[in-house]
């Protein structure tokens, strides 16, 4: 802002001035965040740079008129004479534009309200502070712009004549344009794609990559069931669904034998004792050459077995090299300590071959073994991923990209045809894109009966409500067939950028028409020369604010920057050249009219 400020007006001073009400603004809008809000979010966080871009067209507007009554008449009357000759025009802008925002509060989606609510707050405190604020800096003797002060916009009067010169091919070139871009736009599809909201950053690669690309997901949902044989049930239904790559639940702990496996165990139940010998702890030394010898016959069976090419050589690979690690293990410990330490080695390999030999028996003599005794058996953390008491949890996570909307909604389905109880990412992912879609539609219409109310309630005149509608139309359907042509779909970082671009566009066509209007709907050229400098500059600053958005390494942030980088463009051409041009055309067959 301060770069494009210094450029257009070639003035520290002015630009000082122009300036000057943005912080009171931040304070204020910052203070109502705190004090309502508590904290910014994911995407009431571009609520700062948006104001720094909305709120310096009040400051533009006011110095813009300022310096052409300046020329005429002393600093007080001239600054009189800029708040009654550009107040109805920001009064207007503002209430628009805060319009909109308002309109956001009454949707069902939460980050759509606070966004509302922020915005609309500081676009009227804007309004507040740069029109008082402002105008008494300017009476201010050190702070006085005088007449030497005063720029004139380069090439603004030749800008004008240009429009009155060329205005039918100008409307021609518009229509044209408009047609085209009506023809070629396609309907913004939506995108459901949640690491296109994610900064770029090499977590986020990773997490993607093992998603689409390792066959691993961490889109799982969770569904809690009431027993064990609940959780096998839902299992099973879930398994067959296509949708579902794969079930995870106390079924993976607690399997239910088969009927081979329960005639193998029946069979081996007679030879399985309970539990085996105590035992007596090993010689260390005897130990120790047993190790070896046992390393050492691996490592010649290996090395017959691969000199041959026997298919052997690679089964005994892993025990080659087990029994070669245990024996130089072995050889580490120091002789003292060798006893002790095969001591309490050898009461573990007890416990756990006792603990298996009683497993094996009581999976011969009962159908399955008890889920409770397994469960319990279990490390904690382990066991409390899927039962807590009577509570059984199941994960089911997807065999089709989530990512996107088609994906998601089939995954969904399938989980609720199932059953009623499942949550998780993927369930909370798409409410949360519906609710988004339908505060999208909500915000979007009420924020266009908000526009057109407040401006018949201005202009008094269908006619002038439909003129000022002009940039806005012509900037929607060219941003449109733009966003068509270069791919972007609706998501949620970008999806408030409709509703925004309303109150902007409209913004731009009011100045225009109020000055046309107190001209007597002549000289659109004189309309141009200042007003339009005014609207051009304002126009650029906006961008810079939304262009600064587009910078961000958080990719819905981005996102939303470069769509309202593209809708204010649009809507910046359609009212400082094709409205204008419009005007004139309109004006001369009134004119011949009379």
């Amino acid at each position: 802002l301060l770069l494009v400020l210094l450029t257009g007006y070639r003035s520290l001073r002015r630009t000082v001035l122009a300036l000057a009400p943005l912080p009171v603004v931040l304070i204020w809008t910052l203070a109502f965040v705190q004090l309502c809000f508590g904290k910014l979010n994911l995407l009431t966080g571009a609520v700062v740079p948006v104001l720094l871009g909305l709120c310096i067209d009040a400051s533009v507007h006011l110095l813009a008129r300022y310096d052409e009554y300046r020329r005429e008449v002393d600093v007080e009357a001239a600054v009189r004479a800029a708040i009654h000759g550009v107040g109805p025009g920001l009064l207007t802008g503002i209430f628009t534009t805060s319009g909109a925002f308002c309109a956001l509060i009454v949707t069902d989606y939460r980050g759509f309200r606070e966004m509302g609510a922020m915005t609309a707050f500081g676009l009227l405190a804007g309004l507040a502070v740069t029109s008082t604020l402002l105008p008494a800096l300017l009476t201010l003797p050190r702070l006085t712009l005088f007449r030497d002060d005063v720029v004139q916009p380069p090439r603004a009067a030749s800008a004008g004549r240009f429009v009155e010169r060329f205005a039918r091919p100008i409307v021609a070139v518009g229509v044209l344009a408009s047609v085209v871009a009506v023809v070629v736009a396609r309907p913004v599809p939506w995108s459901y794609d949640w690491a296109a909201l994610l900064p770029v950053s090499p977590a986020t690669e990773a997490l993607v990559r093992l998603e689409r690309e390792a066959g691993w997901s961490a889109s799982g949902a969770a569904i809690e069931v009431g027993s064990a044989e609940e959780a096998a049930r839902v299992a099973v239904a879930l398994s067959a669904r296509a949708s579902v790559a794969r079930v995870e639940g106390v079924g993976d702990l607690v399997p239910v034998p088969s009927a081979v496996r329960r005639a193998a165990l029946a069979r081996l139940g007679p030879a399985v004792g309970a539990a085996g010998a105590p035992g007596a702890s090993p010689d260390p030394e005897a130990f120790a050459a047993a190790a070896g010898d046992l390393a050492d016959a691996l490592e010649d069976a290996w090395f017959d077995a691969r000199r041959t090419g026997a298919e052997q050589a690679a089964w005994l690979e892993g025990p080659r090299k087990a029994a070669a690690a245990l024996r130089d293990a072995i050889t580490e410990v120091p002789v003292g300590e060798r006893a002790a330490r095969l001591g309490s080695l050898g009461e573990q390999v007890r416990g756990l071959r006792d603990r298996g030999l009683t497993m094996m028996r009581r999976g011969a003599v009962v159908p399955e073994a008890p889920a409770a005794e397994i469960l319990a058996a279990l490390p904690p953390a382990l066991a409390g991923r899927f039962a807590q008491g009577d509570h059984y949890a199941l994960y089911a996570y997807p065999a089709i990209d989530v990512g996107q909307a088609e994906g998601l909604k089939r995954f969904v389905a399938d989980l609720n045809a199932v059953t009623d109880d499942a949550t998780g990412f993927p369930v909370v992912h798409l409410d949360n894109m519906l609710a988004i879609e339908h505060g999208f539609d909500e915000a979007s219409w009420l924020a266009l009966v908000a526009l057109v109310t407040l401006l018949l309630f201005d202009f008094r005149s269908l006619r002038y409500a439909l003129l000022a509608l002009v940039p806005l139309g012509v900037g929607v359907v060219w941003s449109w067939a733009a966003v068509t042509a270069l791919g972007v779909a609706y998501n949620a970082g970008n999806v408030v950028s409709l509703p925004l671009m309303l109150g902007i566009a409209v913004d731009t066509g009011v100045h225009l028409l109020h000055r046309w209007r107190q001209q007597g709907e002549r000289g659109v050229g004189e309309v141009v020369r200042y007003t339009g400098g005014a609207v051009l500059l304002s126009g650029i600053t906006t961008l810079v604010g939304f262009g600064s958005l587009t910078l961000a390494t958080h990719r819905a942030t981005a996102s939303f920057g470069a769509t309202l980088l593209l809708g204010v463009s649009a809507c910046l051409v359609g009212g400082v050249v094709f409205l204008p041009a419009l005007l004139h055309l309109l004006g001369d067959r009134k004119g011949r009219t009379r």
